[in-house]
């Protein structure tokens, strides 16, 4: 009966001596948005014969808000600068017509850089977006001028220093941040001949890692949970005979 009770429980005891684990990652994608780089630009020129300024202006997107740079060159002082984007072409420079003379255009700044926050109908990924970039410049080499980011006339044909646009394309970004759970697991584990004894541990999370990608919906705020969770077997040291159990090395 003795070697019975003794064959039956070391028995059991092989069979309960496995922990099994979740390792458990979550990917979130978060803090979705529109995204420009910054080296998108154009040079800035003035006068009838396209003259370059000596740089270039810029624009960026980043975390809802639009940056427009004008260059700095030495001796260039600027006065009013003035900013447009559309979804479509630009069609006019007189009043009323889109997007009228810069005096009209929503974005007025006092400086060489203008930010204006991003209007929901650029929130499209891949989309091209057209802009007038218009500066008000003096300084000795330049003497009072209007200055434009090089492109087309807005005005087909139009003669001397017309009214240029120029265009940008958008891009969607995400952070895409990897978090982990701690592993837990428990065993019970036979102790022969005496009683059941459960051992639980805790094993600690792998920090979490933070990557940026392009991503295809632009809208902010939205968190997506991705993948499952694998499964992690530990096994654990049980005796045959008395004693405790040993956690997992």
């Amino acid at each position: 009966m003795v070697l019975q009770l003794f064959n039956h429980a070391l028995a059991l005891a092989t069979a309960l001596c496995l922990g099994v684990a979740q390792a458990s990652p979550h990917s979130q994608l978060a803090s979705r948005d529109l995204y420009v780089p910054p080296t998108t630009c154009t040079p800035l020129v003035y006068g009838a014969q396209n003259t370059p300024v000596g740089g270039n202006v810029c624009i960026t997107i980043q975390d809802g808000t639009a940056t427009v740079t004008f260059p700095t060159v030495s001796g260039v002082t600027y006065g009013t600068t003035h900013v447009w984007v559309g979804t479509s072409p630009p069609t006019g420079t007189n009043p009323g017509q889109v997007p009228g003379p810069p005096g009209q255009y929503p974005y007025q700044c006092s400086g060489s850089t203008c930010t204006f926050p991003v209007d929901p109908s650029w929130r499209v990924c891949g989309k091209t977006l057209y802009i007038a970039t218009h500066a008000e410049i003096s300084g000795p080499a330049t003497g009072g001028q209007t200055a434009w980011g090089s492109g087309p006339c807005i005005v087909a044909g139009a003669p001397g220093n017309c009214a240029k646009f120029w265009t940008f394309t958008t891009e969607c970004r995400c952070v895409e941040v990897i978090t982990y759970t701690p592993i837990t697991t428990s065993t019970i584990c036979t102790v022969i001949l005496t009683s059941l004894l459960t051992k639980t541990t805790t094993i600690p999370a792998p920090s979490p890692t933070t990557t940026t990608a392009t991503c295809t919906n632009p809208s902010p705020g939205i968190v997506t949970t991705e993948g499952t969770p694998p499964s992690t077997s530990i096994d654990w040291a049980c005796p045959t005979t008395t004693g405790t159990c040993a956690a997992p090395t």
